[in-house]
């Protein structure tokens, strides 16, 4: 969980340098993470890398990250993809939704008072990502009335937003958890159900993120990329 630090990043630029490769890195928002700074500080000193921040968190990153070696199969150099990956990041939406604040507490993004009140009045956050931060978009109570928030608020994104590409069947979904293999399923099938029609790819948050998010996180994401 610690960030990545500027050497640590130079020693895979150098390794790629001394190949003759180039190098696109796709790193989570910076408005969260250092770790852009990071990457920043370590490419300085490269002509061949390019940093390109995702301004989203798992499933909106892993989305660029696809979407980047698609590009490169299509022989795209890499200025070319980190070109089209700043255009191609504001198009891919994610809502979040949290069971717990109890671990942002403990990580010091919220304080003591907000997650007890949170805790007792059973209250589950709804985040949306804008402008490459999570912002609390609707506060629920309980994970029933919660994940209907999230559905909605992605139909909203599709009717508005998305309308030119999800009328032109060009929208596509992927779910993300931190919980349990049956609660992943089952909020998987509740999309499906939601959205007919629309393919659904899913995947387990990092560790990374899972621990400042705490068990049972959902997330919803859509892009105008294939995935």
């Amino acid at each position: 969980t610690s960030l990545i630090s500027p050497g640590t990043f130079a020693d895979e630029f150098e390794k790629a340098e001394k190949a003759g490769e180039q190098v696109v890195v796709i790193v989570l928002s910076a408005k969260l993470s250092g770790t852009y700074q990071s990457a920043m500080v370590a490419a300085a000193d490269y002509d061949n890398v390019t940093v390109v921040d995702s301004e989203s968190v798992a499933v909106g990153e892993r989305i660029l990250v696809d979407y980047a070696l698609r590009l490169k199969d299509q022989g795209k150099t890499a200025a070319e993809i980190a070109e089209e990956l700043e255009t191609a990041k504001k198009k891919v939406h994610v809502i979040a939704l949290l069971d717990t604040l109890e671990y942002l507490k403990k990580g010091g993004r919220i304080n003591t008072t907000t997650a007890l009140a949170a805790n007792l009045l059973n209250i589950k956050p709804v985040m949306k990502f804008g402008t490459g931060k999570l912002d609390v978009f609707q506060k629920c109570r309980g994970m029933k009335k919660s994940r209907k928030a999230m559905i909605d608020a992605m139909h909203r994104e599709l009717e508005t937003t998305f309308k030119k590409e999800y009328d032109a069947g060009k929208v596509y979904l992927m779910a993300a958890s931190s919980s349990t293999a049956e609660i992943t399923a089952d909020w998987i099938s509740q999309i499906r159900e939601s959205f007919p029609g629309m393919d659904v790819m899913c995947d387990d948050l990092s560790l990374g993120l899972s621990c400042h998010i705490g068990p049972d996180g959902l997330g919803i994401g859509c892009s105008c990329m294939p995935l």
